[in-house]
């Protein structure tokens, strides 16, 4: 759940001759009267009118002028200290150097004016400054400084009882979060405290994991909000729908998020990919991707930075799914150097962080996989420099993925984060898809998730969530080595999850194929491949799963060196039964096709001979080709969407944000490490 958005300081109502006196300099006489004219509170600094003014107007580098030409004529005025630290806040985002600077001015001003705040003094300055540091603070995560200042903001000005209630929730005093969004309710609404408190109480149900609670409360806030502005609302709205297992109503709110103000924490447009990927909707998530990027580039900065790595991550998977696995790698691996803020939002630090790791895990072992295939193409002289280099590469994700895991395990050895993320769709879960929350057995261990599991089957009231339950069994089992209770914990997951679930329902599949080849079943291992290939082709990589195939070829020396490198690769074992390669040489080259256990032709792969080319050459990219089209949805990723992870402009016009910091993720070029091009 995301916060809802502060409202600007209260404007005041302000003389027209100022609000237009601003470009050629005052002379001496003017900026005299005008300083008269300043309303009550704002001092008499008219350079300091002047950039808030221009702040409040969108013109931030007239506004970092102003301030800092305050302080060229008094380092210690507390009117400039008070409007760079709002510059640094709203214009810039850089939380650090606003915190500090509001907490320059209020010591200077409490130097200056040791009696506090009255008419003769410049109180607006100070009620600025102290209202920054509140709101700062809270956008830190810093909840226990942030009531305090709250305190002070009470003793001398009007304070909503619903701006407790939001750090009394993420401390986990719940009662007492719950009576001052309640007390605020039954107050009078001013700068939207209304909407404050049931983002409150929605957020507060989601934590005490009452679903139906979460989802009436939750919708209630999007009723009733009175800005009719802000999408976090709706956002609440979406996420909460998860935790009733309504989809449908999940896409809908996060939609209506779309059309509302940017000025929130979250992305509807993230949130949407995730929902999409999971559903198996890969082209609608792909159009979702310049989406949330033009939604980042129009946020303002200092909300930038409360969900960059959540985008982030879901802009790993999206890569990851799509068979761009190397830049997902590299995308997830910045991630994990980068935490981002989550003041504004609920989920705890431990979520959040094995989150990242357990997305940097799965992206680094898959992109692992995919340079063994590489090296299996790489067979012959032409190509030893290939394969030489492929080793470094195969190395360095095979430890990026152990360290990921146990980064990943030691998030979760927090208790309440493990069993949120067993149970679907609950607050302070992994803030991941269910399907790659399956990864979870692997790197805490089976007999940790099955213990937790007994406790979580305990206390799940909730009957749709016991097929999320089984599944979590089935990967544990896997993982255990057990294939009769993998077996049917999956059989009985799939049975009965929500069809919605097709990431998930693929991932399962791999499991009973896996387990029903181990018990000697090969007719439903067959089966089982081929479902979970036509719901996502990329899960079979991502699971590790190696096809059966039974190989035919046809032609010359150049088909014949195409099935030799697809007989070494991970993906596929000769074995006569099962998936059908077939492999032939027509005049203008090899063509290497994967058919389904029921005949059905799945992916082709197709390679001409180039002038001068070795035939092992032509075989290793016919053999990628084979693997890039057979593992992975046919979705079109923008190039420039793609770079503008890296900040460079989107569609809108704009520069994005950095997703996180310095993002190398594309080179115009083709990618080094093996991707296919977009």
């Amino acid at each position: 759940m995301r916060r809802f958005a502060w409202a600007a300081i209260l404007a005041l109502a302000l003389p027209a001759a100022a609000v237009h006196a601003q470009e050629p300099p005052l002379d001496d006489g003017l900026e005299a009267l005008l300083s008269e004219a300043l309303p009550a509170g704002m001092g008499g600094d008219v350079a300091a009118y002047q950039g808030l003014m221009a702040l409040w107007q969108g013109r931030n580098v007239r506004a970092r002028e102003e301030a800092e030409a305050v302080l060229a004529r008094d380092p210690d005025a507390v009117e400039g200290h008070a409007l760079l630290g709002l510059v640094f806040h709203q214009a810039e985002g850089d939380l650090a150097r606003a915190l500090h600077h509001a907490d320059l001015a209020l010591a200077l001003f409490d130097e200056r004016h040791p009696e506090g705040p009255g008419p003769e003094t410049p109180w607006f300055w100070h009620a600025a400054a102290l209202e920054l540091r509140e709101r700062v603070l809270g956008e830190m995560g810093r909840d226990a400084d942030r009531l305090g200042t709250l305190d002070l903001l009470q003793e001398t000005y009007a304070v909503s009882p619903a701006d407790r209630a939001w750090p009394l929730m993420r401390m986990g005093r719940y009662a007492e979060a719950q009576r001052w969004a309640e007390l605020a309710l039954q107050m009078e609404d001013r700068r939207g405290s209304h909407d404050t408190a049931r983002t409150s109480l929605c957020a507060i149900a989601a934590e005490r994991w009452d679903r139906e609670a979460a989802w009436r409360r939750c919708t209630e806030a999007e009723q009733m909000q009175t800005t009719r502005r802000a999408a976090v609302a709706s956002s609440n709205a979406a996420e909460a729908a998860l935790e009733v297992f309504r989809f449908d109503d999940a896409e809908r709110h996060a939609l209506d998020a779309t059309r509302l103000s940017t000025d929130t924490p979250s992305s509807p447009w993230s949130f949407l990919i995730q929902l999409y990927l999971a559903e198996g909707r890969f082209a609608e998530a792909g159009s979702a991707l310049p989406r949330m990027l033009a939604w980042i580039a129009a946020q303002p900065p200092q909300m930038r930075h409360q969900n960059e790595i959540y985008n982030a991550l879901n802009a790993a998977s999206l890569l990851l799914v799509t068979g761009r696995v190397e830049r997902a790698a590299r995308l997830s691996g910045r991630a994990s150097l980068s935490p981002d803020r989550h003041g504004l939002s609920n989920e705890s630090v431990s979520s959040r962080m094995a989150a990242i790791a357990l997305v940097d895990h799965m992206a680094q072992r898959t992109a692992e996989a995919r340079a063994w295939e590489d090296l299996a193409g790489s067979l012959g002289w032409a190509t030893a420099g290939d394969a030489l280099a492929l080793v470094p590469r195969i190395v360095r994700h095979r430890a990026a993925a152990w360290v990921a895991a146990r980064r990943a395990a030691t998030w979760l050895a927090n208790d309440r984060v493990l069993e949120a993320t067993l149970r679907p769709y609950l607050a302070d879960m992994v803030p991941l898809a269910e399907w790659q929350q399956l990864e979870v057995a692997r790197v805490v261990g089976p007999g940790v998730v099955e213990a937790s599991l007994e406790r979580a089957r305990r206390a799940e009231p909730s009957a749709p969530a016991s097929a999320y339950l089984d599944a979590m069994a089935a990967q544990a089992a896997q993982v255990r080595g057990d294939a009769a209770v993998a077996r049917g914990a999956a059989e009985a997951a799939l049975a009965a999850l929500p069809a919605a679930e097709v990431l998930m329902r693929a991932r399962l599949q791999t499991t009973v194929a896996w387990a029903a080849s181990e018990q000697g079943d090969d007719g439903r291992a067959n089966a089982a491949w081929e479902a979970a290939w036509q719901l996502d082709p990329g899960v079979v990589r991502r699971a590790g799963g190696t096809l059966p195939v039974r190989i035919e070829v046809s032609g010359d020396a150049l088909p014949a060196a195409v099935a030799a490198r697809l007989r070494r690769s991970p993906r596929f074992a000769d074995r006569g039964h099962g998936f059908r390669l077939r492999i032939d040489g027509p005049g203008d080259g090899v063509r290497a096709c994967l058919f389904s256990p029921s005949g059905a032709m799945l992916a082709c792969g197709r390679a001409a001979p180039e002038e001068g080319e070795a035939i092992a050459r032509t075989a290793q990219r016919a053999a990628r080709a084979l693997h890039d089209a057979a593992f992975a949805p046919r979705v079109d990723l923008a190039q420039r969407d793609l770079q503008s992870l890296d900040g460079s402009p989107t569609a809108s016009g704009r520069a994005s944000a950095s997703v996180v910091g310095e993002l190398d993720l594309l080179a115009p070029a083709a990618p080094p490490d093996g991707d296919e091009a977009p």
